[in-house]
């Protein structure tokens, strides 16, 4: 698993231990709430108004987090922009996904073939369509 991957199943992870926990604390505040309206009720009713804006608040981030990860399951519909490194040593070619950033002659990443200090060059960028 790349570190990438593993730094986004912890992110989310996290994000649901935060959720799970605000969404506890929202419960115990409207139940407290709840117990105390007889014997205070302004600080009851501003108990159960929190423990209600906490529910929103959890349940608005899950539905965030449910589109976010239907997002991630779809193909793109247009063209993948793609760019070719070539390395200047050994003319090692590597077809990667285009970066923010790319230039055709700029300094790509390094090269795996033959592990040189200088960066690969970029030699193209272009347009392939998506398979069916």
């Amino acid at each position: 698993m790349s570190e990438e991957t593993e730094r986004y199943d912890i992110n989310v992870s996290f994000l649901f231990f935060l959720l799970g926990f605000t969404l506890f604390i929202s419960v115990m505040f409207i139940f407290d709430g709840l117990m105390a309206y007889e014997k205070d009720t302004t600080r009851a009713i501003l108990q159960v108004a929190t423990g209600i804006a906490g529910m929103i608040f959890v349940a608005y981030n899950f539905r965030r987090m449910q589109l976010r990860v239907s997002v991630l399951g779809r193909r793109p519909l247009g063209p993948i922009v793609l760019t070719t490194e070539t390395c200047s040593n050994c003319n090692y070619s590597n077809i990667r996904p285009f970066k923010e950033g790319d230039y055709i002659y700029g300094k790509g990443g390094p090269c795996p073939k033959c592990n040189s200090p200088d960066p690969m060059l970029i030699s193209a960028i272009f347009l392939r369509k998506p398979p069916k």
